[in-house]
């Protein structure tokens, strides 16, 4: 005890034992003798040393002024007659306030009972690792490469005469291509601009891109993205024929699968490991709960009342989850 708590118990010892002399307030002449601990009586709740101790211990904990003993009397008394006063009209029966007390003795439940120290959130490289192993696809960027294309369309009515000429003009763009040196350095340069009809590369030397095997499907069909996979850097293909179009595809760059290193990823799979861990832990604890409190459940009632109440969407602003207990409270 500090001498300033200890003047302040000196204080109420006083007024404790002058309580127990006689020596009362006029209004309380009426009031039947109370224990020497009792400093004060409030309807049929009895303020005591102790108590008062504690207001007096707390106020100072908190860094708020405490100027006279009379004062904090005086203040403890008042709030003990307005509790009083509310339990008097009901309003502890009020389901709102109901509510906000449950609320708020669930919380102090979960800061007691589930107040995970140091040690158990405490997590070695070792786990850490293992975890990044089980999840080392999610952090792996799959091999890529780049393709360009040139794409002449035909039509359903055209003569095999069109269609040999088509064909005879994009083999002229490959032999152009091919004598200029290596596509990987340039592309298609100048010659799909005015030579393809695919709109998205045409002005961008027939560039349509890096890709990768798992996200062949797009706009073009699947069995050209799967030739230009096919190629090597700086390959041409052959003049081709899928569907109703015929195409030059060529690689012009590739990298390999890359895999994001644990010492980058540890500090964010160190927190989602301690909220995954938290997560189990507190409905371990829920599950203990409902066990000891013992439910049950009359599906039959339920299932009535499903059918009498709208489904609704919980809006944003308010969380699902209050105080981090699994469903609503």
């Amino acid at each position: 005890m500090t001498p300033r708590s200890a003047r302040w118990f000196a204080a109420l010892s006083g007024v404790a034992l002058l309580a127990s002399l006689g020596c009362r307030d006029t209004a309380e002449s009426s009031v039947a003798p109370v224990r020497t601990d009792v400093v004060a009586q409030v309807g049929p709740a009895l303020v005591t040393v102790e108590q008062m101790n504690h207001e007096v211990s707390r106020r100072q904990d908190q860094r708020h002024p405490v100027t006279s003993i009379e004062d904090v009397l005086a203040d403890v008394v008042l709030t003990e007659a307005l509790r009083q006063r509310a339990e008097g009209i009901g309003l502890e029966d009020d389901p709102q306030v109901r509510r906000e007390l449950d609320r708020l003795l669930i919380g102090k439940l979960l800061d007691r009972e589930l107040n995970l120290g140091p040690q158990e959130l405490d997590v070695s490289e070792d786990e850490l690792r293992a975890v990044y192993e089980a999840k080392r696809a999610s952090y792996t960027e799959p091999a890529q490469f780049r393709l360009s294309l040139i794409q002449l369309k035909s039509e359903k009515m055209m003569s095999e005469g069109k269609q040999s000429e088509l064909a005879s003009r994009l083999q002229a763009a490959r032999e152009q291509l091919l004598s200029t040196g290596p596509v990987a350095t340039r592309g298609f340069s100048g010659i799909a601009k005015k030579t393809s009809d695919h709109t998205a590369s045409r002005h961008r030397d027939g560039d349509i891109g890096w890709w990768s095997m798992d996200q062949l499907q797009n706009h073009l069909p699947l069995a050209v993205m799967q030739r230009g996979a096919a190629l090597t850097v700086g390959e041409l293909s052959e003049v081709f024929l899928c569907g109703d179009s015929y195409y030059l595809v060529a690689k012009t760059d590739a990298r390999p699968e890359r895999v994001t290193p644990f010492e980058r990823v540890a500090p964010a799979l160190r927190r989602t490991y301690l909220v995954e861990y938290q997560n189990n832990v507190r409905e371990r604890y829920f599950e203990s709960v409902r066990q000891q409190a013992g439910v049950t459940i009359f599906s039959n009632r339920l299932a009535q009342m499903e059918q009498s109440i709208a489904p609704s969407s919980p809006s944003p602003a308010n969380p699902t989850t209050p105080f981090g207990v699994s469903g609503n409270l």
